[in-house]
């Protein structure tokens, strides 16, 4: 079933928000949508596509209908974010598309840097930016920082894949992207729900052009029902969506003549550890986690100083524990 109002007129963006019981944040992540100090919204459109909640979340979304040109999409439970992100995608008018998840906001200057962004460089295909943790109350707890330099200014090649080949250091609502590239990549891959964005963000970097703004345009929402923590629950599909979505990348570099060197893919290789083991602490008791952490910091030697450094840099490992700190302590 579609709700949706005349769609009578081009979109430059499109926003796609997968749904599932998600009523105690929707009116916040519409609402900052609604807020934004950018002109004129007539040219974005909203897709939510509906995961067969049984909650109020569908009835909220509705009351925005005629606020802004949003269309309701629901389809029967998949359980799924990226397939059902993906039916959005497909549906998309924009020439540009972005990811918004239901507990995210949109901070009130995004749509205006945005918006300058491809105008003084209209033939960009994504843009990347920074992102503001926030706790369940929307105070922030954190800065989540990229580790890319501006495209100009960066003395690093095939920036910034390599980045993301360590760490996916993105938040889903962050990055914009032309709709028409992200739907011949295949859009997101469903069989790695915990990792199919960075596969997502991965296949951009090595086949479209590229602007970063340093300047945070989003919030990413770190609360106790989130999507990341109930990774806890399902810790060994978490464990292989990693390993998959690793192997994805370097052969992605093979296919797209991008070179990877040694020091670079073991980096890679310790930061897929890295966040496999903190997914899994306390839960695989006393034991496990020290051989786990033993493990672990044999391979953290072998990176050496500088190795060790760069990975840090590259994986923003100190951003990411702080804004969690919270909800682990």
């Amino acid at each position: 079933m579609e709700t949706a109002i005349p769609l009578d007129q081009n979109f430059w963006l499109t926003v796609i928000i997968p749904l599932f019981n998600g009523a105690e944040y929707i009116a916040s992540t519409l609402e900052s949508i609604e807020s934004q100090n950018f002109a004129d919204l007539t040219g974005v459109e909203v897709i939510v596509v509906d995961d067969g909640s049984d909650d109020a979340g569908p009835q909220i979304v509705s009351e925005f209908v005629s606020t802004f040109r949003c269309r309701l999409l629901s389809i029967p439970h998949t359980g799924n974010w990226a397939s059902n992100s993906n039916i959005g995608l497909n549906e998309a008018a924009g020439v540009f598309s972005c990811f918004l998840h239901q507990d995210d906001r949109w901070e009130s200057n995004r749509l205006k840097l945005i918006k300058e962004a491809i105008n003084n460089k209209p033939d960009c295909e994504w843009i990347t930016t920074e992102s503001w943790f926030i706790n369940a109350n929307g105070e922030r707890t954190g800065r989540w920082r990229s580790p890319f330099s501006t495209p100009k200014s960066s003395p690093v090649e095939h920036q910034p894949f390599h980045h993301l080949l360590v760490q996916n250091s993105l938040s889903i609502c962050a990055p914009v992207f032309r709709t028409e590239i992200a739907v011949s990549n295949g859009g997101l891959n469903a069989r790695t729900k915990y990792t199919a964005d960075w596969e997502f963000w991965l296949k951009l970097a090595a086949r479209a052009s590229w602007i970063h703004l340093k300047e945070p345009t989003v919030s990413f929402r770190v609360h106790r029902n989130s999507q990341t923590m109930q990774i806890i629950k399902q810790r060994d599909e978490f464990r292989r969506n990693i390993c998959e979505s690793l192997d994805f990348g370097i052969a992605l570099a093979r296919k797209e003549n991008i070179c990877v060197p040694e020091p670079l893919r073991q980096m890679a290789q310790f930061s897929a550890d890295v966040n496999i083991f903190l997914a899994e602490a306390g839960q695989s008791g006393i034991t496990p986690m020290v051989i786990s952490l033993t493990n672990l910091l044999k391979r953290a030697l072998k990176l050496g100083g500088r190795g060790l450094l760069n990975y840090m840099h590259a994986s923003r490992i100190v951003d990411r524990i702080l804004a969690r700190r919270a909800i682990y302590l």
